[in-house]
């Protein structure tokens, strides 16, 4: 029936998403361990890069930047 046509399309839209929401998910995980680490945070200034969902405008960390304390 076009109910159930309906729902599956959603599903397959539904599960699209996730799937691109755990491929950001994996790529950012580096990034915020390697913001952790506390030799880098001891010797470095740590600054964010942001970027912008263009979805939802949203903004994101894409990277950081260290730069040296002294």
């Amino acid at each position: 029936s076009k109910e159930v046509s309906t729902i599956k399309e959603e599903n397959v839209n539904l599960e699209k998403t996730v799937k691109d929401l755990n491929d950001k998910l994996s790529k950012q995980e580096p990034k915020n361990n390697i913001a952790k680490e506390p030799s880098i945070k001891d010797k470095s200034n740590l600054y964010p890069i942001y970027t912008a969902d263009t979805d939802t405008y949203k903004k994101q960390i894409d990277a950081y930047i260290y730069i040296p304390k002294e």
